[in-house]
């Protein structure tokens, strides 16, 4: 044999043997060395003191076995266990369906089939995390499937690594079949079977997606890793999202930890990986509040749009990418709830931003080396690499958005029959009333056999009128139920009882049906959500490889001292073209030469939208976007009067001109009259604006006005909605209605009414959208009014003056009126309904009028032409009468 020992390991003994050319051997367990020369016997020479001859100590040889124990122990107590457990609570605190920790048995199976150190420790925060210090009956099925996973991932660990599908499926079965054993041999109780049947399949997926990962071995080997592979980053996602909702009702004074968690891991990976990868750590960890209860649906794009802004102002230093995620999330959410929740979510965006700005700056560059693809060179493959990317981003965010869709499917799919199960429930209620009192009775089988169908109607009669008056009296039973039943106390105590319970049964049972289908509502406007970031981040590459090249050789050639061209196709067409040049010496070249180049070569009618003047900044180059030049231009008037002349009028409106060339106006008319019905209509006038600035389609603005309104109004309160957006280029208008009165469009001296039967906002939580859409043209005017102007004439009814139908004479006057000009005409309409009201105003009106007009040339807008430093962003042109 060569010099090398081979090391053969008993498990039986526990003995190392280590042999070696010389025939030594070492019996480590015992602490006895020996040595057996090639001459001697099998005897071994050792003296009665424990010293052998040549001269080595047994007593003080440290055996091996205690050394494993020692660095078992030295590894499970090790910083890194701790960590590792601290991920384990929150993991196990983070709960889908408020029941379960599908993350935390996921990422301790994952743990302990790695056979590392760091197991037992997060085994313990798991069981922290899912069912704090106390351990009750009821939370046996949690943490059986915890145990059984752990002990099946330990002692099949080489076949868990060779067959990677084991864990997940092993996950699964245990989460899913184990509650129920338990309920079945135990009674002890559990969750719906569909909600234990999703976590179980939850916890596989996540599970599978922890190994694939390498999540058991991340910790450890993170330090030697380079850039992250799209497996690890999935992984790795995933883990933050599962902390992020395991942060879920832990607060400091007051504030939630778990959005300032999410704002700050996407503002890290934002400032670090750039806009594409803000985006989706925004939507990811916005994803993870919304599911985990910690924030609606607008959580999800609030986080979005700030992670995009963050990313996109990273080149100016920490501060910027703070400031870009604070007010890129603010944009969207504020005014969303109530004054109170403004603040508090105000507070989480400044805390994420501060505790952002105490990251030391080697970390954040630690974290930019492990996000992939951020090393790759700009030239070569760099384009089509670039496109594989955005491509990968959009797909992956259009899938979650099918995930979202189809689990509100599936939620919508969940049958109940109101009438159904009131009458199941009758039926219940009544087999417990003769149950408990009538069948220890000697006349029962008379009762409830011979004269089942007298006695069933009588009982039943009385059950009505114990729901008609919540309590009856003994006195009250009446017939022959009150003369041949045996026991009419009890019979009226029981009914009383059982009345009590089925009301709150009955009670319980729909507002379960009507949190399940606002919850499906709330997964489809994630699902919207998340599809339309997919749409955005996918915004027609291709521009920006040909249309790029083109722009760019047409005005160098011209010797315009151009630096960089940037095209981006935005949704319905919209065309926005940056150009970064040599500022010029004041002779606008950026309008006068470049825009016209531009529009020229692309074949559209490009105008300036926002300008960066190197001349005046005193910078050596400027920056200018071209934007798709609007062919209309709107200019509108509103008179409002409230009611009893009060200060305040219930009803609310809005017209503004946003950044993406649309228009639109909004009509509200809250829930009768004064503060209240003011705060419920400037609210839901608010939210839309905030939303539709944001880019999102109007008909999901609605959707969520309507389910902020149900959301935070808990008495009978709602407001009507009348919402009409005007594409700017094409003309085309929509009208959406909820429970609004008509509008009217006037062309030329013909009238046209637009109506749209609905309910209002704040009824139900699922409101029906009917899209009405009509084409505008030059001088066209659109006239929307709240019912109390079209209800003014109803105090003529009884005088002996000629009456028109309440829409019909304002189709009439609209008809007749000469002037063009928005504010006389809004004006007119509110003095006619004042005039049939006889001054007084039993309701408030408001009368909104916009007037449609083509932009013969951009030189009819004074503010353009008389500032480089335009902006797009949304103009307010209402105007109070």
């Amino acid at each position: 044999m060569d010099r090398e020992a081979t090391r053969v390991t008993s498990r039986g003994s526990g003995h190392a043997v280590s042999l070696g050319h010389d025939k030594r051997v070492r019996i480590s367990s015992t602490g006895v060395r020996g040595r057996r020369t090639e001459g001697s016997s099998n005897q071994n020479r050792f003296d009665r003191n424990g010293i052998d001859g040549d001269g080595f100590d047994r007593n003080k040889v440290d055996p091996e076995g205690a050394n494993r124990v020692r660095d078992f122990w030295m590894h499970a107590l090790s910083p890194g266990a701790v960590f590792c457990a601290l991920i384990g609570i929150l993991l196990g605190r983070a709960q889908v369906f408020g029941a379960g920790a599908p993350f935390g048995i996921a990422y301790l199976g994952v743990l302990a089939a790695c056979r590392g150190p760091f197991a037992p420790l997060t085994t313990f925060g798991v069981l922290l995390g899912t069912n704090g210090l106390t351990l009750g009956p009821d939370s046996i099925w949690a943490v059986a499937p915890l145990v059984l996973v752990v002990i099946f991932a330990r002692v099949f660990s080489r076949r868990v690594e060779a067959r990677p599908f084991l864990l997940p499926v092993s996950i699964m079965v245990f989460g899913f079949l184990i509650p129920q054993v338990l309920e079945m041999i135990l009674g002890v109780s559990q969750p719906s079977i569909a909600i234990v049947a999703l976590e179980a399949v939850i916890g596989g997926l996540a599970a599978a997606i922890f190994s694939w990962g390498g999540v058991g071995r991340g910790f450890s080997a993170l330090p030697q890793w380079g850039t992250l592979g799209p497996e690890q980053v999935a992984s790795f996602g995933l883990l933050c999202a599962g902390v992020t909702m395991g942060l879920a009702g832990i607060e400091l004074k007051g504030v939630p930890l778990g959005p300032v968690a999410a704002g700050i891991a996407t503002t890290v990976i934002a400032h670090s990986g750039g806009a594409p990868f803000g985006a989706a750590a925004g939507a990811l960890t916005g994803l993870a509040c919304a599911v985990s209860g910690q924030g609606l649906a607008p959580i999800v794009g609030a986080y979005a749009l700030g992670g995009l802004l963050a990313g996109s102002m990273r080149s100016y230093g920490k501060l910027a990418s703070a400031i870009g995620f604070t007010a890129g999330a603010g944009l969207l959410v504020f005014q969303v709830s109530g004054r109170r929740n403004v603040l508090l979510f105000a507070a989480e965006l400044g805390l994420s931003g501060l505790l952002f700005l105490l990251i030391p700056r080697k970390g954040l560059q630690r974290v930019a080396k492990l996000l992939p693809l951020l090393h790759r060179k700009t030239g070569g493959g760099g384009e089509a690499h670039a496109r594989r990317v955005q491509e990968l981003l959009s797909q992956k965010l259009v899938d979650f958005s099918k995930v979202f869709d189809e689990l509100s499917s599936m939620l919508k799919q969940v049958p109940y029959d109101p009438e159904l199960a009131e009458r199941a429930d009758v039926a219940h209620m009544l087999h417990e009333i003769s149950s408990s009192v009538c069948s220890k009775c000697r006349a029962y089988l008379f009762c409830w056999g011979d004269a089942f169908h007298r006695t069933f109607r009588d009982v039943l009669n009385l059950v009505a009128l114990a729901e008609l008056k919540s309590r009856v009296e003994v006195a009250e039973v009446k017939d022959q139920l009150s003369w041949k039943c045996l026991n009419v106390p009890g019979l009226v105590a029981a009914v009383n009882g059982s009345t009590g319970s089925y009301r709150q049964n009955l009670a319980y049972a729909r507002r379960l049906a009507e949190g399940r289908y606002m919850f499906s509502g709330q997964l489809q406007g994630i699902a919207e959500i998340l599809d339309g970031l997919g749409e955005d981040v996918w915004a027609c590459v291709e521009l920006e490889t040909s249309a790029e090249q083109r722009i760019m050789r047409e005005l160098s050639r011209l010797g315009l001292g151009i630096t960089e061209v940037s095209v981006v196709a935005r949704r319905r067409g919209r065309l926005d073209v940056t150009v970064k040049k040599a500022a010029c010496c004041g002779e606008r070249e950026c309008r006068n030469a470049v825009g016209p180049l531009i529009s020229r070569i692309l074949n559209r009618d490009l105008e300036v939208s926002k300008a960066r003047c190197g001349n005046r900044a005193g910078q050596p180059t400027c920056e200018v976007m071209f934007s798709q030049a609007r062919v209309y231009g709107i200019a509108g008037g509103v008179a409002v009067s409230a009611k009893h002349g009060a200060d305040i009028s219930g009803d609310a409106h809005s017209m503004l001109e946003l950044a993406d060339g649309r228009g639109v106006f909004i009509v509200s008319d809250g829930m009768g009259t004064g503060k209240g019905a003011a705060i419920e209509s400037s609210t839901a006038v608010s939210m839309l604006e905030r939303l539709l600035e944001a880019g999102f389609d109007d008909e999901f603005a609605v959707k969520t006005a309507n389910l902020i309104l149900l959301l935070r109004s808990p008495g009978e309160t709602f407001a009507t909605l009348d919402v009409a957006t005007m594409d700017m280029v094409t003309g085309e208008v929509q009208f959406i209605k909820a429970g609004s009165p008509p509008s009217f469009i006037k062309r030329g001296r013909t009238v046209k009414a637009v109506e749209s039967p609905s309910l209002p906002a704040g009824i139900f939580d699922a409101i029906e959208i009917q899209k009405t859409r009509q084409k505008l043209g030059d001088g066209d005017l659109v006239v929307m009014v709240s019912d109390g102007v079209l209800n003014s004439t109803a105090g003529l009814r009884g005088s002996a003056a000629p009456v028109h139908a309440p829409d019909d004479w304002v189709e009439r006057l609209i008809s007749t009126v000469t002037t063009e000009r928005p504010d006389e005409i809004a004006r007119l309409i509110l003095n006619r309904a004042l005039q049939y009201s006889g001054g007084l105003t039993s309701d408030d009106m408001t009368v909104l009028v916009v007037r449609t007009y083509k932009r013969r040339s951009r030189r009819r807008n004074p503010e353009e032409s008389s500032s480089d430093d335009t902006s797009s962003r949304p103009r307010n042109l209402s105007l109070s009468i």
